[in-house]
């Protein structure tokens, strides 16, 4: 009992990612040395054939524009005045080192830094919440991405919208994708950078690209 203890542990230090009940027979031991090698075999063992809609990257760039547009939806159902959307460069941005560094900012910071926080939301009143929902927007634009995200996961929406999957693409790509979004925080908190390199995180700057595209939202 003791020496299976110890080989949990072992494993967990060595594949810290989430495996649920309906991976655990598509996804031996042996293969859990890393995550991009776990996907690898995962997709082999599917039998899906590899292509830029089934390559992890894209995969990556789903789960995040779902998960944000869930944020921006649920912010726009709590206040009467318009909100910017969040640059498609940054959802379309996937590098560990730059999202490992945005989960663990809240959706106020993620506002200030693209400018997207305008008068009518930075001096919002009780006037320019719908009724009772006044807290909802708070706890969420408060929050961090995290967090949020970890809601998200339990949230009736991302439910809809992976059934929509396996009903849409069928079962093995649900699988697929299911594996990706439910280890989308521990990918960035766990995964290496694919290459060592300071590029100032606590100091983003938002780009040309980023500010052209939000001030066409204006």
């Amino acid at each position: 009992m003791k020496k299976n203890i110890l080989s949990n542990k072992e494993k967990t230090t060595l594949f810290p990612f989430t495996i649920n009940a309906e991976l655990e027979r598509w996804l031996p031991q042996e293969e859990r040395i890393s995550f991009p090698r776990s996907f690898s075999y995962l997709r082999k063992k599917l039998q899906i054939k590899q292509s830029r809609k089934t390559h992890i990257d894209s995969i990556l760039k789903k789960c995040k524009a779902r998960f944000f547009k869930a944020i921006s939806d649920c912010l726009k159902q709590c206040v009467k005045v318009p909100l910017k959307k969040f640059p498609q460069s940054f959802i379309t941005n996937i590098s560990i080192e730059y999202n490992k560094y945005i989960l663990d900012l809240t959706v106020s910071d993620l506002y200030q830094l693209f400018n997207l926080s305008n008068d009518s939301l930075d001096k919002c009143v009780k006037s320019c919440f719908y009724e009772g929902k006044e807290n909802y927007f708070k706890y969420i634009y408060y929050s961090k991405i995290s967090d949020l995200y970890i809601s998200y996961l339990q949230s009736k929406r991302y439910k809809r919208e992976i059934e929509c999957i396996k009903y849409n693409l069928g079962i093995k790509m649900f699988l697929l994708y299911e594996f990706i979004s439910e280890n989308f925080i521990n990918y960035y908190n766990f995964s290496q950078p694919h290459f060592c390199k300071n590029i100032g995180l606590k100091k983003l700057e938002i780009s040309k690209e980023e500010e052209k595209e939000i001030n066409s939202q204006s």
